[in-house]
């Protein structure tokens, strides 16, 4: 004579077997893996990060620029040595303490913007920006590569290190 449990589990196992696939129950999304989790989660934290960085240098609001900055960051603008040591942010932003702070705005192609994770919560950023006059509209300067690193610190992205090139910004019109 066979279990009770045995039998039990035999007929659960077929009715569940002879069930019919209702038309009417959408298939259950599979779940992504956790790395794929991740790499989403980064990039809306990267991408969003990167808009608080157009918005403040748009605005040319220095205290929200040094926020966005690891503490140890450098600029590496194409051609150039790289401004900034680590510990010393005031070569990063001394562009900022001029008077010319605020004559440009800057501009992202958002179409080409890739935001990949790094080990060690860091990531990769890479597209294309342009600078242009804050006073027109319309803007004519070239779309120009950029990448960042960004490190999450302090409960936030921030950039690490910035690469640039940097003849779109010399192209710029003089403020008036």
């Amino acid at each position: 004579m066979t279990a009770p449990n045995t039998v039990f589990a035999t007929l659960v196992i077929a009715a569940l077997a002879a069930w019919p696939a209702s038309a009417a129950t959408p298939p259950r999304p599979q779940p992504a893996s956790a790395q794929q989790a991740r790499a989403a989660w980064v990039e809306r934290q990267v991408l969003r990060a990167d808009q608080d960085y157009s918005s403040a240098y748009n605005a040319c609001a220095r205290h929200r620029l040094r926020r966005l900055f690891t503490v140890d960051a450098t600029l590496h603008p194409a051609g150039a040595p790289a401004a900034g040591t680590p510990g010393d942010l005031r070569a990063v932003f001394q562009p900022l303490e001029s008077p010319d702070c605020g004559r440009l705005r800057r501009e992202v192609e958002l179409a080409t913007l890739v935001v990949r994770p790094l080990p060690g919560e860091a990531a990769v950023q890479a597209g294309r920006q342009r600078y242009c006059s804050a006073e027109g509209s319309v803007c004519a300067a070239p779309w120009i590569p950029f990448v960042a690193v960004w490190r999450y610190r302090d409960h936030a992205w921030k950039i690490h290190r910035l690469r640039w090139s940097d003849e779109a910004l010399a192209a710029a019109p003089p403020k008036a």
